[in-house]
């Protein structure tokens, strides 16, 4: 099989939410036949003719984001967002999550919030409410010392799960707080290092509360 038959290969499959060594192995391919900037062209006419194709946008995307440039990556994601709703277009559950999925990978946790936010809030499809809670809570995890409007947007799930007698826990596990604790105390007691650790912990539940779901 030559290059230009693997790279058919992975065209045809291509999925927005491949792996990260699928991903990086595809561009790898795309790069050795072609420029950046001529694969950048291809797809931005192609998005142009249809600006609501997803997997082109996440090629766009890809392109950046493999070569470090982030910024650039982002804005792909924004003008696909901006075109949407400039035509009106209702937003699917694979979109919203796809984009939560993206951005986070980029280090975007808020802006991924507002689609996870958008995802729990799709009662109409099965499973994107706990799928977008997921999500934030995910986000949460990795990224305790986000601002507040991160938690926040949290916020209201969580009560709705109390109202639909999920039985959150009401507090951290002893084991939690003992490390919050310790790691509070080696921090040398900075308030957003605690809230990054109570942020957690919470977390911790809520994800554990969630998967116990399926």
């Amino acid at each position: 099989m030559t290059s230009s038959d693997g790279l058919a290969v992975y065209e045809r499959a291509f999925e927005p939410l491949w792996p990260s060594e699928l991903v990086k192995s595809y561009f790898a391919l795309v790069l050795a036949s072609k420029s950046q900037k001529q694969f950048s062209d291809e797809l931005r006419a192609k998005l142009a003719a249809d600006p609501g194709d997803l997997r082109d946008a996440a090629r766009l995307f890809y392109l950046y984001q493999q070569q470090g440039q982030l910024d650039s990556a982002r804005t792909v994601l924004n003008s696909y967002r901006e075109q949407k709703d400039a035509r009106g277009a209702a937003w699917s559950a694979d979109e919203l999550a796809t984009l939560a999925r993206l951005l986070e990978s980029v280090q975007d946790d808020p802006e991924a919030a507002r689609y996870d936010f958008a995802l729990a809030s799709d009662h109409a499809t099965p499973g994107s409410e706990q799928k977008g809670l997921v999500g934030l809570t995910r986000i949460l995890l990795a990224a305790p010392e986000q601002p507040l409007r991160v938690a926040f947007v949290l916020v209201p799930f969580i009560l709705l799960a109390s109202v639909r007698n999920l039985a959150l826990p009401p507090r951290p596990d002893s084991g939690v707080l003992v490390l919050i604790s310790a790691r509070v105390k080696k921090s040398g007691n900075d308030g957003r290092v605690v809230r990054g650790f109570l942020q957690r912990s919470w977390a911790l539940i809520d994800l554990a509360t969630l998967q116990s779901l399926r």
